[in-house]
């Protein structure tokens, strides 16, 4: 299901998570989180980078975060907090 995502779980817990890893997520840390799922299946890093300076505007006084998660297959996530 997409609550059971890696992206999702990333930012929130599901409702059945095990009670050992509640709160364990990016929005506990970081309540403000906005999120935006970049990913591109099968691209490179280069393709990537292309993608994310596109689609990721710049902003003043924004954090971003990019996290990217190589195995199988490539899945590139974003976040950002406001400073």
């Amino acid at each position: 299901s997409p609550d059971h995502s890696y992206f999702n779980r990333l930012i929130v817990n599901p409702d059945d998570e095990l009670l050992s890893l509640k709160n364990v997520c990016l929005s506990s840390v970081l309540p403000i989180l906005q999120n935006m799922n970049l990913a591109v299946s099968g691209s490179t890093s280069i393709d990537h980078y292309q993608v994310v300076s596109e689609r990721l505007p710049k902003q003043p006084k924004v954090c971003n975060v990019l996290m990217s998660i190589i195995g199988c297959s490539y899945s590139d996530v974003s976040f950002k907090a406001y400073a």
